[in-house]
C-alpha cells in the first residue's frame, strides 16, 4: 500500500453490495435485502479507500437529519489493518456529519480505538440466537395496514431520528415479515424479521412492555419458519436481556453502542431489539 496513492471517494451502488458480502465474512450477518434500504436512506453516506482500482477499506457515515447520523461498515482488508488507512477513511467520511450526534455499533476489539477518537460507550448490544418456527399468537397485525403516520410517530419515540424513507422500505423489503401489537386502538409495539446470510435477523423490536415484546417475538419467530433467528438486544433494557435468558437463548456475538457529540433522545426502555448494526 502506498499512502500517497490512496483515493477516498463515495461508494457506488454495486460496491455497497460487495461491502455487504465483506460484512457477512466478518460475521455480522447482514440481511439479504439491506443494501437497497441503506442506499435509499443516504446514497452519499458510503465511502471507500482505493488504490489502483482496488477497494482497500470501506465505511458508512449516514445522515438521518440535522441532529443525528450513524456510522458503520468500518472494514479494512485484513493485511492492511493497523496502518492508519481506516483512520484516514473514517475522518474523511465523518467530516460530512458536522456536529451531529454520531452513533455506531463497535465490535469489542475496536472499542478502545473508537474511544480515542471521541466515542463513548452507551451500552452493550448482545446478539442472541433463537430458533424460528412455532405457532403464532394471533394477537398481532401487519403494521403496513396501519396509518403510516402512526407507525412513524411510534418509531420516532424509539429511534433517535425520524426515518420515513428507511422504515417504509424496511417493512416492504423482499422476504421481510412485520408484526404490530394494537391495544385500545393504540399501537403498542412493532417488529420486523428478515432473511439474512445465515438464517434471519430480527430488528427492530420496539414495545411498550415485556408482554407486548413477547407477543411480537413469538409471531416474528413463527413468520421466520424453521430457521435460526438472530436478535440484537440492548443490554441497557434489562427486560430485553431477561426475556432472552428466560427462553434459554444462546449469546453468540457482542457489540457496543457508542456515541460521539453527546447522547441522542430515545425511549431506551421500549427498545427490545436494535434495527441493525450498520445504520442503528
Amino acid at each position: 500500500m502506498d499512502p500517497e496513492k490512496i483515493i477516498i471517494r463515495n461508494m457506488t451502488r454495486s460496491e455497497l453490495d460487495q461491502t455487504m458480502q465483506r460484512a457477512a465474512q466478518e460475521g455480522w450477518n447482514p440481511g439479504l435485502g439491506d443494501a437497497e434500504v441503506y442506499w435509499a436512506q443516504d446514497p452519499g453516506g458510503f465511502w471507500v479507500a482505493e488504490q489502483n482500482g482496488q477497494v482497500l477499506a470501506s465505511i458508512s457515515a449516514v445522515i438521518y437529519d440535522d441532529a443525528y447520523a450513524f456510522m458503520g461498515f468500518f472494514i479494512t482488508r485484513p493485511e492492511l489493518r493497523k496502518q492508519g488507512l481506516g483512520l484516514k477513511l473514517g475522518l474523511a467520511a465523518m467530516a460530512r456529519l458536522g456536529n451531529r450526534v454520531i452513533g455506531q455499533d463497535g465490535v469489542v476489539a475496536m472499542q478502545d480505538f473508537y474511544r480515542r477518537h471521541g466515542f463513548e460507550l452507551a451500552f452493550r448490544g448482545l446478539r442472541w440466537q433463537a430458533q424460528g418456527g412455532g405457532a403464532a399468537s394471533g394477537h398481532s397485525v401487519d403494521p403496513r395496514s396501519l396509518p403510516i403516520e402512526e407507525l412513524l410517530a411510534y418509531d420516532r419515540q424509539c429511534f433517535p431520528a425520524p426515518r420515513p424513507v428507511f422504515l417504509q422500505k424496511w417493512l416492504s423489503a423482499p422476504g421481510a415479515h412485520a408484526r404490530a401489537v394494537i391495544a385500545g386502538d393504540r399501537l403498542r409495539g412493532y417488529g420486523v424479521v428478515r432473511p439474512s446470510h445465515q438464517g434471519h435477523r430480527l430488528g427492530p423490536l420496539f414495545a411498550e412492555g415485556r408482554a407486548e415484546a413477547e407477543t411480537l417475538l413469538q409471531d416474528l419467530l413463527a413468520a421466520a419458519g424453521e430457521s435460526p433467528v438472530f436478535w440484537d438486544a440492548p443490554q441497557n433494557n434489562p427486560h430485553a436481556v431477561a426475556m432472552a435468558q428466560s427462553m434459554g437463548l444462546t449469546h453468540v456475538f457482542e457489540t457496543g453502542r457508542m456515541y460521539k457529540n453527546g447522547l441522542p433522545p430515545w425511549r431506551a426502555e421500549n427498545v427490545y431489539g436494535l434495527t441493525c448494526l450498520e445504520l442503528g
